[in-house]
């Protein structure tokens, strides 16, 4: 579907310092060019620089250096050497899943006797559950580890521990000013810390203590111990999915965690990448973001989310094969929905803004799946370049979630009107709460005027940020190959993004796609000839002749392999008659 409301994206194009990229590019020997996007990287510090192309698993931090890990590592290992009952408690989300998937494959390497429990999203809600916690309780748990929540969770931790277990919370969201009485709380976002790069997702931070727990037991004489390089693959995938800065220790992790994704030998992540059509790919941040992390989301959206941690766990392959089905099945049923959810909260959102203009949006609706409102509050937070909440209504309670556009720190704005919540977590891109029905006038205020607060009457529109204009001549096949010295991709570290001026669009752009929604056409300028392809561009085609006409256009190169061919193929972002 395309946005009704629509706003003119502006271009913006990067000036970098000249004489940075030539210090860049004389110190690394790089192409200009690739100086150029570390540059706009703000990785202008060589030693900085070099760490970020190399990407090597020798630069990770110390994990002790992390808040309360050295005491975690402790409690654990003793533990482990005990013979003690541990239980994980995790989120429902891919990096919930995915983290305590990694924990409970450590302590069954280690052969220590473990459980894991993930809450339901439609009976529990987000965070620890004192029925759940009463249960792993009485089952013999003698220490609780929380993946992705617990931070808030003051009274569900002190009935553990006064019933004394042992809580550990391994957590990344941001954290309240009352202290939390627990055995260790692992979370950067603690104020006061110095820990280098307090941007890990919970699955890092589990691979942290995965790896301090390790270095503990080596200390004591224990031999045989877990690779943990192995377990890479469950981080890229919580990581990308949790949309953190793919900068720091993340961008290393992702690396190598893609790497490990593309060779996995665990059962279940092989039967998902078949059922994504993945088997055999060389794995991308693309292809964890739009196929593998959406069905591992769909268990807990619509179902279960113990089903992706069972997936992720399993050794046998036809039980692997049969829950990857399930999931595949989970996700086709999410988009349905979704896309009907989609529809109505457009409408809405629409009147709203022509009602308010905004800034901000709020829409709830009675009988939403609340399963789906993070995915079509980032839909609409897209479409209007509003922070946007959606909100399912159950009667008179309802629940919600939030997603942000540049410039607007979600959690802060929320945190202006936590009075209104019986729950809430988040960070500065997305947020969770639940909330009596009857403050929802009073959220809509208040929201706007704390969105207002932080971006003025006039809130800036969406921007295309532009690395560079250049030539197309200067985008050859070995400086696109050198580009994935860059990668991955993703937040705070984009794919590069180019433009270039004056290009003629050879005959008749080509529309694909069920709905004919993408182009393909060809764009020459001067001698060179370039293939390239708009997804869900061709609305902005229609109504005028291109054929012949020169362009201004915005597009990211890649290579496209096609009929055992490689060759550089321009995805475009945006086009336009030439100025």
């Amino acid at each position: 579907m395309q946005p009704r409301h629509h706003r003119t994206v502006e271009w913006v194009v990067r000036r970098p310092d000249a004489a940075v990229v030539q210090r860049l590019t004389r110190s690394l020997k790089i192409p200009p060019l690739l100086a150029l996007l570390l540059h706009n990287r703000d990785l202008a510090d060589l030693s900085e620089a070099r760490h970020f192309l190399a990407a090597s698993l020798d630069h990770l931090h110390s994990a002790e250096e992390l808040p309360g890990m050295e005491r975690a590592a402790q409690r654990l290992a003793d533990a482990v050497q005990g013979g003690e009952r541990l239980a994980v408690y995790g989120d429902y989300d891919v990096d919930g899943t995915s983290g305590t998937a990694l924990l409970v494959r450590f302590f069954r390497e280690l052969g220590a006797p473990v459980t894991y429990h993930i809450p339901s999203r439609f009976e529990a809600g987000y965070g620890l559950n004192l029925d759940d916690v009463e249960r792993l309780i009485n089952d013999g748990a003698r220490v609780l580890i929380t993946v992705d929540c617990g931070t808030t969770n003051y009274a569900e931790v002190d009935h553990a521990q006064g019933r004394g277990v042992d809580v550990i919370v391994v957590d990344h969201h941001h954290t309240p000013n009352q202290p939390l009485r627990v055995t260790a709380l692992v979370n950067p976002k603690l104020a006061g810390c110095s820990y280098p790069w307090p941007h890990l997702a919970s699955v890092g931070l589990c691979f942290k203590l995965a790896h301090a727990v390790r270095r503990l037991l080596h200390q004591r004489g224990v031999s045989k111990l877990p690779n943990l390089k192995r377990s890479l693959d469950l981080v890229a995938l919580g990581t990308i999915a949790d949309l953190v800065p793919l900068r720091g220790e993340n961008h290393t992790l992702v690396r190598h965690g893609l790497e490990e994704l593309t060779q996995t030998k665990k059962v279940g992540v092989q039967a998902l990448k078949e059922v994504s059509f993945l088997s055999g790919e060389t794995i991308n941040t693309g292809h964890v973001g739009f196929r593998l992390a959406p069905r591992l989301n769909a268990a807990g959206r619509m179902e279960d989310a113990r089903l992706a941690v069972e997936l992720m766990l399993t050794e046998d392959r036809r039980r692997a094969a049969e829950l990857a089905g399930q999931l595949d099945a989970l996700n086709r049923s999410r988009q349905e929905t979704q896309e009907q959810i989609v529809e109505e909260a457009l409408v809405l959102a629409e009147q709203q803004l022509a009602a308010t203009g905004g800034p901000g949006l709020v829409v709830a609706s009675q009988g939403w799946h609340i399963g789906i409102v993070g995915i079509v509050a980032a839909r609409l937070a897209e479409t209007f370049h509003q922070p946007t909440l959606v909100i399912a209504v159950e009667g008179a309670e309802c629940r919600g979630s939030g997603r942000s556009v540049q410039g607007v720190d979600l959690y802060r704005a929320l945190k202006e009107c936590d009075d209104l919540f019986t729950k809430f977590g988040g960070h500065t891109h997305a947020v969770g709460f639940s909330m009596p029905a009857g403050y929802l006038d009073g959220l809509q205020r208040r929201f706007r005027k704390a969105v207002l607060a932080q971006v003025g009457e006039q809130p800036p529109g969406p921007k295309l940020v532009i690395d560079a204009e250049v030539e197309l001549a200067a985008l050859d096949f070995a400086f696109v190959s050198s580009l994935d010295r860059m990668a991955p991709f993703g937040i705070d570290n984009p794919a590069p993004v180019f433009c270039a001026r004056g290009v003629t669009v050879l005959g008749e752009p080509r529309l694909m796609g069920r709905e004919k929604q993408h182009v393909r056409l060809q764009v020459k300028q001067n001698a060179t000839v370039s293939a390239a392809v708009g997804f869900n561009l061709a609305s902005s085609l229609r109504g005028f002749d291109w054929r012949g006409r020169r362009a201004d256009i915005v597009f990211r190169p890649n290579l496209n392999t096609w009929n055992g061919t490689t060759q550089v193929q321009l995805q475009l972002q945006d086009l336009r008659p030439a100025e």
